[in-house]
């Protein structure tokens, strides 16, 4: 973390992205509910900043954590209403984003990839609608080359495709896909094997379960 010269504490700005890494680890950790509390101080300090960008990012960051929250729930009608909560501001994320700050396609990318997860992630969600999603953030990733944001879409894309039923599309955007970040390859064994189960092939699901245990 970098300090201004002038000023030993950190600036709003440099806060801001250490809160929203903070935020992002606690979401990683399973924490969901301390990365809607982040969430919410990131929003908080977004608007103080008054920067768009910052105030785009900080709707589409806390959207995720309503969304990891969502995920965690037992109860239908609660979980139902999280996930709207989550796709609200997604897309109120989306709408600024259009208004002040469409120069930056790649912020655009990774509010589409959180709205889609949104989506496919309700059970009661439209499959189509995050797949469209998906797939205009995925153009936008390869378009700038940016790997890591193009493996973990094309691993969400698949696993919308399964939900779909549509296993053999979901095999074509995986297929030659190779990650080097950990988290990102046990998400990739973890969707392998849910395929692999789908067409009864058990001992590979098994094999691709216990690599990504390991």
């Amino acid at each position: 973390c970098i300090r201004d010269r002038n000023n030993p504490s950190f600036t709003k700005t440099q806060k801001f992205w250490i809160l929203d890494q903070l935020l992002s680890t606690y979401f990683n950790l399973g924490d969901c509910d301390q990365a809607k509390i982040k969430g919410n101080e990131l929003i908080a300090l977004g608007n103080e900043i008054k920067e768009p960008a910052l105030i785009v990012t900080s709707l589409y960051k806390f959207s995720a954590a309503i969304r990891g929250q969502a995920r965690g729930k037992c109860d239908e009608k609660v979980q139902g209403k999280l996930f709207r909560e989550a796709r609200f501001f997604a897309q109120k994320a989306l709408i600024l984003w259009e208004k002040q700050c469409s120069y930056d396609l790649p912020l655009k990318g990774r509010i589409l990839f959180n709205a889609a997860a949104a989506e496919c992630d309700d059970p009661y969600g439209s499959i189509a609608i995050g797949i469209s999603m998906y797939r205009e953030a995925l153009s936008v990733f390869e378009k700038y080359h940016q790997e890591e944001y193009r493996q973990r879409i094309s691993i969400r894309l698949a696993k919308a495709y399964l939900l779909r039923g549509d296993l053999k599309d979901a095999w074509m955007m995986i297929n030659n896909l190779e990650t080097p970040e950990v988290r990102t390859k046990m998400h990739l064994d973890y969707l392998k094997a849910q395929l692999f189960i789908e067409e009864k092939d058990f001992k590979s699901a098994s094999k691709m379960i216990e690599q990504g245990l390991k």
